[in-house]
């Protein structure tokens, strides 16, 4: 029978039978009728397309596998904005797409060596190892607009430690405070800075925060004698640490004492209350409502005052309220008044003084209440300092702190 191939597919008949009329054994033509059906099977209709035979079209089809793609297949655009399902997109464009949308991922780059200003570019790395060796200025750049960006960066103190950094404003801490730094020599802190908007706006928080002091006390007496030099009764030993205030944490001062006048004098002691480089307030006891005499009597005194950040690192409002007893010249009585808590020194502490002394014990108690501003920059560290200057210089006039806390809640 005629074969339909390759036109068509054959369907040879593989059921011959042995008998007398046939040459060849009918299992022989079974099988090459079974091995023909098989082979146009698998090459289907049309093997040899448009070459001259099925070989030639096999070899032009290597020809053409082994050859450059075309370049009007490629795509060479890094933003892939062709969106296209018959364009192939090259390396280089793929790279360039994923290094601006996936960033250069847990790339590393090192600073041995800050100075005093570094530009951290998140286009070379997104994490960074930086050696401070001076106080150093930050400044950020690299982010893509709309495209989120992230930074880590691993910042260790050299051999001298204490090291700061200065961030750019650019930078919103979700502690709601600027970090503290470690400061011993070698120490290692890492702050993570995240931006949605190119850089606009970058969201930052230190990992291992500063444990930061949240009480300081003086327990040992200080005591300012023969002497009309303003003296500080915490003898320089109450430090706010910086970033302690941040822009929602206040410090509580308690400071208690007492104080002697057995010297001639008239004036009562001069106290100051001051942060950093404000005086915050200023009274001089009985100064306008009495006049303090001699005795040999020590009088006691206590005041409780308040710093609190003002919504900022770099603004504080402050109040006070105490009071201070006395001995006076004054024989007659009851007696009270009222006074200006500033004494014209200074501007800062606004409030009222009010006294009462008994004329028949000759004993004064003034109390006082006010409030004052300040505009310190508490992330550096700021001492706390509670002056006294004594009304005259003498072996028997003393002013005497026995004891202060300060807390921050």
């Amino acid at each position: 029978m005629a074969s339909s191939y390759p036109g068509g597919l054959d369907n040879f008949s593989t059921s011959h039978q042995d008998n007398v009329d046939e040459i060849i054994h009918a299992s022989t033509v079974n099988d090459n009728a079974d091995a023909i059906n098989k082979i146009e099977a698998e090459l289907g209709t049309d093997p040899k397309g448009s070459a001259v035979d099925v070989k030639t079209r096999i070899a032009d089809t290597e020809t053409v596998a082994n050859a450059a793609i075309p370049s009007s297949y490629l795509d060479t655009d890094g933003t892939l904005a062709a969106d296209s399902d018959t364009k192939i997109a090259t390396q280089k464009a793929v790279k360039t797409y994923v290094d601006a949308n996936a960033g250069t991922s847990e790339t590393l780059h090192t600073v041995a060596s800050s100075t005093s200003s570094l530009a951290i570019n998140f286009a070379t790395a997104d994490v960074w190892d930086i050696t401070l060796t001076a106080n150093c200025t930050f400044t950020l750049a690299g982010a893509t607009s709309g495209v989120p960006a992230g930074l880590t960066l691993l910042l260790r103190q050299d051999g001298t430690g204490s090291r700061t950094v200065t961030w750019p404003g650019s930078v919103t801490w979700l502690s709601g405070a600027v970090p503290v730094l470690h400061a011993a020599a070698s120490s290692v802190d890492v702050v993570s800075l995240f931006t949605l908007d190119g850089g606009t706006t970058w969201y930052g928080a230190q990992a291992n925060p500063t444990t930061l002091t949240s009480s300081y006390r003086k327990v040992t007496s200080k005591q300012v004698v023969n002497t009309v030099t303003e003296s500080d009764l915490l003898n320089g030993e109450i430090t706010l640490a910086a970033g302690v205030l941040g822009t929602d944490k206040m410090a509580k001062i308690v400071l208690w004492g007492d104080w002697l006048q057995n010297a001639g004098s008239t004036s009562g002691p001069w106290f100051r209350l001051k942060i950093g480089s404000t005086y915050l307030f200023s009274w001089q006891v009985g100064n306008t409502m009495f006049n303090c005499a001699d005795s040999a009597t020590r009088w006691t005194w206590r005041y409780e005052a308040t710093i609190a950040a003002a919504n900022s690192t770099s603004a504080q409002v402050a109040s006070i309220a105490g009071w201070c007893s006395a001995f006076t010249s004054s024989s007659s009585g009851p007696v009270i008044s009222f006074a200006g808590m500033n004494d014209g020194s200074l501007g800062s502490g606004i409030g009222l003084r009010q006294s009462f002394h008994n004329g028949a014990t000759q004993a004064a108690r003034e109390t006082l209440n006010g409030n004052s501003t300040s505009a310190e920059d508490s992330t550096a560290a700021l001492a706390v300092r509670f002056l006294v200057v004594n009304g005259v210089a003498s072996a028997n006039y003393d002013t005497t702190l026995r004891g202060a806390i300060v807390e921050i809640v």
